[in-house]
Order: structure tokens, then sequence, then C-alpha cells
């Protein structure tokens, strides 16, 4: 039997635990191996290839944002190259002789050497010194620059699509081929899964694969694209982003009963393809842009998307200063604008200069006044189309304050609110020059309209790259940017940065349109490689940052309950509504403060519903979600970590909702053996769980041996199969056993992973 087809206690690690110091060592050494790893837009690599990762490891943290010890920062060239207090330069550009850093990388006295705990290595200190000597070169950090406009129909004899060209490009440099196409059934299987996260049918598997139309595969990414479900699928990757829970968080974290209006609207947004400039600007500004418009062009979904910035944490404590979880709403705002739209640690600004990146705690405070003459109200928002518009009561939407009550801005010394700098005075919305800037109109002061105005500029060159990078994410496992979210100078260096601004540039050409995005990397044939491993060549690229083939990867927590309760064929298919109450153990169920929350199962089939939406109480989440890494939804989360536990194992083997998932299952399958047989009942099976053919020579006999010994057992204890079939007789008999073959099927490790 085929290693994938083997029942086992250990679901396999699909993405490593992120470790920044890790993945720069393997990003090194791989550079070491392979040429051409990093090919940049600049002429010269020397300053971003050799000398600001010396700077950010071993220069930055006592000479950068937080700390500037002796007046030296080595953040922007300006501050490395500026005279000292002492009179000194550390850098003078064309002179390493007379550049003082250069004296003291080359010390021997300990008190007097730089780094004083480790010394840099002798062609550390070589290359610096000719850096500096060749002017000390200090270019623009590669995410900061302009997107560079290439050619958007690229074509390698007209035959190869952009996406391709670039990383083919990569892969003849190498002398390497990329993987073969997958089988078809892979294929569909993959675009489902990825696309809409359901599972083909057995049907719709064979009408792919003998489908002779050259146009099959579009035609496919077509229909799913067109699918309601792919708002569901695409929505869930965006509720991480935005901290999406039903619930405030803290001790007495109660519900919030109207938070799925949000949740709804992404989906509603997703399907009907928003563009993500406005996708963007109703989230950040939806309820000024409501306001400002005119009675004919008043959209309420506007309100309802600008409930974005009402998915922080509420603490309703006793006791608690409001001014302070006031203050905490706000920069949970600023740093998720920062995280989502601009790949950026923001957040490292709240108390000083950023230790790495330059952005200043004055950029962090400019960006905090776009919020902080916000007010959050409640309002009842019926929509058109929704049907469950009239049922609701309040719908959590922002508003701004009126202008004689808005509040000064002011810099928080060490990020205390209640240490205001009130000499430096207050400040002004403003963004971070180093990234882009944006001109001020007269009138009134900024607000959050014009914030989300300036993250979709085109000129803005961070959010369409982290935008585009996000999707790319989700398609292949793993980014072109691999950190998602730090695009600084302690992030890593996209694979691919020509390819990454094409894919910026054509989301722009393209409308911002996320299905187009979505269409144009999955119709790649880099897309469409096996997954299967290569060890000619992963013993110099593990990470696969070249794409020589496809990534696998395990589903995702929500996912996985969805083809669960898909194959048993009882998952209740209907699109958007109030969140629902999967079967939860007792002891979790009862976590509430002071009883102010009861989980009560849902009942009339609401228990199979997919599972983003499944009630998500941020101090008790349910476990079946969290096994499988879901995010906690206290942060943004730009990507889910991907943990590899023997609990996951134990969990889809004897959790109720797996558990009853596989006896359904097993009802479906004894019901199709009365008239086709248990060969044709097995293949059926494999068909509907793994969307292929049982393997005869192996897999076959095995299975028919369980089924068997399951017949065997159940015939003698005839009690416990009516007592976990629900039937009587025979019939009672027949599903137990079929369940038994059900359960191994869905728990194999090829099940909950998508190839």
């Amino acid at each position: 039997m085929p290693t994938d087809c083997q029942f086992t206690l250990s679901h396999s690690t699909t993405r490593p635990v992120r470790s920044w110091g890790a993945m720069r060592l393997a990003f090194i050494l791989a550079s070491f191996s392979l040429p051409g790893l990093w090919i940049s837009s600049s002429a010269d690599n020397t300053f971003e290839n050799s000398i600001r990762p010396i700077l950010a490891e071993k220069c930055i943290r006592c000479h950068g944002g937080v700390h500037k010890k002796a007046g030296l920062s080595f953040l922007t060239p300006t501050s490395a190259q500026g005279e000292l207090p002492s009179g000194a330069r550390a850098i003078v550009p064309g002179d390493s002789a007379s550049s003082e850093i250069i004296r003291r990388i080359r010390a021997t006295d300990p008190d007097d050497r730089m780094p004083p705990d480790e010394p840099l290595m002798p062609g550390e200190i070589q290359g610096i010194e000719r850096w500096i000597q060749d002017g000390a070169d200090w270019p623009t950090h590669w995410s900061f620059l302009p997107v560079q406009a290439g050619d958007r129909h690229k074509l390698v004899n007209g035959k190869m699509s952009a996406i391709d060209s670039f990383i083919r490009h990569r892969l003849n440099q190498l002398e390497w081929t990329p993987s073969p196409e997958a089988p078809r059934e892979v294929l569909i299987r993959r675009l489902y899964l990825d696309i809409i996260g359901l599972l083909p049918s057995p049907e719709e598997v064979q009408a792919f694969v003998v489908d002779p139309s050259p146009h099959a595969y579009e035609s496919l990414v077509d229909k799913l694209l067109a699918s309601p479900h792919f708002g569901e699928r695409w929505g869930r990757h965006w509720l991480d982003q935005a901290r999406y829970a039903d619930s405030d968080g803290y001790e007495k974290d109660g519900a919030r009963p109207a938070a799925w209006r949000y949740r709804d609207w992404v989906i509603r947004a997703i399907n009907e393809d928003l563009p993500m400039n406005d996708f963007t600007r109703w989230q950040m500004a939806g309820d000024i842009l409501h306001d400002l418009a005119p009675p004919s062009q008043k959209n309420p979904e506007m309100l309802v998307a600008s409930a974005f910035h009402r998915q922080t944490l509420f603490n309703t404590e006793g006791g608690v200063d409001p001014e302070e979880d006031r203050t905490k709403r706000i920069i949970d705002r600023v740093n998720t604008t920062g995280t989502i739209w601009l790949g950026l640690t923001v957040g490292c600004a709240q108390c000083h200069d950023h230790p790495y990146d330059p952005i200043s705690q004055k950029d962090f405070y400019s960006l905090f006044a776009f919020f902080n003459n916000d007010v959050e109200r409640n309002e009842k928002v019926p929509l058109d189309g929704d049907a469950h518009g009239s049922a609701v009561v309040s719908t959590p939407v922002m508003g701004l304050a009126t202008q004689d009550a808005w509040k000064p801005t002011h810099l928080f010394h060490r990020g205390d609110f209640l240490q205001p700098d009130i000499e430096l005075g207050p400040l002004a919305p403003g963004f971070p020059a180093a990234i882009h800037s944006l001109e001020s109109g007269a009138g009134t002061p900024w607000n959050r309209a014009q914030l989300a105005d300036w993250l979709v500029a085109p000129e803005n060159p961070l959010p369409r790259r982290v935008l585009v990078n996000a999707i790319w994410e989700k398609l292949f496992g793993r980014g072109l940017v691999s950190t998602a979210d730090d695009w600084g100078v302690r992030g890593e260096q996209p694979s691919h940065p020509q390819l990454l601004d094409w894919l910026a540039q054509e989301f722009l050409h393209s409308g911002w349109s996320r299905k187009h995005m979505i269409r144009l990397i999955v119709s790649s044939q880099s897309y469409r490689q096996s997954a299967h491993h290569r060890p000619e060549y992963e013993a110099h690229d593990p990470m696969n940052i070249h794409i020589f083939r496809q990534n696998r990867r395990r589903l995702e927590a929500e996912i996985i309950s969805d083809v669960h309760l898909d194959v048993a064929g009882v998952l209740d298919r209907r699109v958007g509504g109030p969140s629902v109450f999967p079967p939860l153990a007792s002891d979790v169920a009862a976590q509430s403060y002071a009883n102010n929350f009861r989980w009560t199962t849902s009942q009339g089939g609401l228990q199979f519903r997919r599972g983003m939406y499944t009630f998500f109480k941020r101090t008790a989440p349910h476990p079946n979600l969290m096994v499988f890494d879901c995010p906690d939804s206290n942060a943004t989360s730009s990507f889910r970590m991907v943990s590899n536990t023997p609990l996951q194992a134990l969990t889809t083997l004897h959790n109720e909702v797996f558990v009853d998932a596989a006896r359904h299952f097993g009802i479906r399958l004894a019901h199709y053996a009365r008239d086709k047989g248990q060969v044709d009942t097995l293949d059926f099976a494999f068909q509907s769980a793994l969307s292929r053919p049982v393997d005869a020579g192996e897999e076959l006999p095995v299975m028919m041996n369980l089924l068997d010994q399951s017949y065997q057992i159940f015939r003698q204890l005839p009690d416990m199969a009516e007592q976990f079939s629900g039937a009587t007789g025979d019939q009672a008999i027949h599903a137990a056993a079929w369940s038994m073959v059900a359960r191994t099927l869905l728990n194999l490790d090829e099940f909950i992973h998508r190839n």
C-alpha cells in the first residue's frame, strides 16, 4: 500500500515553522550553491546582498531606531554618514581609511572593537571596506522602490505565459527542468480545494478526465471562480487578516450577535469581484464614503464594510479605563493596516523609532491620527438581496466624530497613553515618507478616506506587491516573498523580483481584480506542475524557492471540517448567515464569564455548515479549529502556521464531528453497495474521498480485508452496530462495517492534504 494511503497518527508537516534566522541562513547557503538566486532590478546588489544584512544583524540593535549609541544610527545613509558628537564620521564615502566604522570593526581591543560581543568575520570586514571605498552606495530598500513596469504581454515563443517565462528563465539558468503537469484527477482536486475549498464529486472528476476539449481546464477554472463558494473560500483568507471573531475578547468575552454581517459582506464582495482598491476603500472608510455620497449613490454595504475596524478586541471588564481601551483599539487598527497593506511591522514604532526600518515614532502617531477621531456606532443596515437584513438591529459600523469634538493626537512617550508629548505639539494625519508621499489638500484635516487613497495609489510601491504576494501564497503555499508580514530590511528578498512586479502591474491593469489574478496564476504551467518530490534538486533547494514543482499542503482547519462533511453527504452548502454551533465538548462549552454565554449545539442541519461559520469565541475557540492551527483572531494573521502533532490525527479519529462524518459516509457507502457490490463501492469511496480510483494491486486487497473483518466483528456485536449506525438489524451491520472503511479513508494523510 503506498505510504500516503497508510493510516498514520502523524500528519506530515507542509510548512516549516517560521524562523527569520533559519530562513536567512537557508537563503544564504542556497545562494552559494545556486547562481542567480536573487536577480535584482538594480545594477549593483552589493549593499542589498552583503552590507545591509550585516548592518541589520550586527549593528542596528545598538545603532538603530531604538538605541543610537554615540549618536550613531545605521537606519539611513544620512544618519550613518553624518558627523557624530565626537567629530568623527562612521562612513565617509570613497574614503574607508577615514571612516570610523572601519577602525572600530578592525580594532583588537575588546573595549574599542565593534560589535563588542561578536567580531565580524574577515570577509565581512573586507566587504564593508570595499563598499565604502567604492562610494558607499546605499540604495533604497527594494520594497520601497517603485514597481518596475515590464512587458505585460511577455511570451516565450508564443506558447508560454509571462508567469512561466520568469520561472523557467531561472530554472534554465540552473539547467533544471520543471516538473511535468500533474494528472487530471490531481488538477481538478487541486483547483476545487484552492478555489472553493470543497471536493469534486466522482462524476465531476470523471467528466474532466475524459473531456477532450483543449479549453477544459480554463472552463473549469471559470466555473469555480463563478461559484458562490469562491467567496467563502477566499473570504476566509481575508477574515484571517481582518482578525474576525464573534466575541469581544478579554475576560468577559461577550458575544457579538451581528458580527456575521461583516463576514457576509466579505463573501459577497469577493464573489462579485469588487476591485481590491474599492475593497480597500470601503473597509478603510466606507462610512465616510457613504456619508459624502449623494443620496442616489449611497450604498449601505459601505457602512457594513467599515466594520473591518470593529474587529478589534473590546474590553468590558469592570474598572477598565475607557481611554486606555480606546487607545488600544486604535493602535490595533494602525498595526493591522500596516501589516495587511504594507507588509510592515509598523507596531515596532509605537514606543520608539522602528529598530530596523525607516519608520519613525512620529510616523506611527501620524498614522494613529487617522483613527483618533473615529466613533464606533451601531446601525440597522438592511441590504439589498440580504435575506437576513430585516432580522438584524444593530450592525457595528464606523463613523467620524463631529469636528468640535475632535481630539488632538500626540506622540506617546514610550507608547504610554498617559504620557503624551505635549511639547512636540499635536500631530496631523500623515504617511511614512520613506514609503510614498501624498500631497495635502486644502480644507478639513485628512481622515481615513485619504488614508485609503494613499494605500491604493498607483505610486505606492507596497500594497499591490503585498496583495498579489498573498494570492500567490494561497496557491503555492509559499509567497514570492516568504516573510508575508515583514517586507522591511529584516524580511526576505523576493525569490522572483521581476515576476512579483509584473504581477503587481498586471493587478493594476486588470482593475485590481482578485479573480483575474487567481485565473492568471492557476492557468500557468508552473501552478499545474506535479507536487512529487525531486530529490535531485531538493538537496540544493529544499524550500522549492525556484518553483521546480508544486507544493503539497495540508488543508486549513475549516476546510478539513468541510471536506469531512462534504464526503459524508451532509454538508449544508447555503452561503452566508449567522454563526452556528457544531458539537463541542461540554467542558469547553461551559467556559464563560459568570455564565454570560452558553454554547448550545445547533440543530436542523445547521451543525453541518461550513467551518467558516462556526461561532468563534476568542477565549474558547472550537478545539477542532485550533488543533489545526486556526489563528486566534486576537491580531491580524497574514498566513497560517502549520504544525504537526499526534493530537491532530487523534482528533480526526476520535472527535465527535469527524466520527459522525465517517458514520454518514459509511451509510452512503452501504447504500451504494446494495446495487454496485463491494469492489465498485470501494472504488467509489476512493473517488469520493481522494478523487482517484483505488489501486487494485495493493489498496483493494487491504480494504477488502478490513471490510471483511469489520463485518465479522459487527455480526458478533449487533448491539454495537445499531448504537453506532442508528439503524437496526442487517442494515446496522452493513452501515457499521462500511463506516470502518470510511473512518480509515478519512484518516489518511492524503485526505487532508492538497497535492
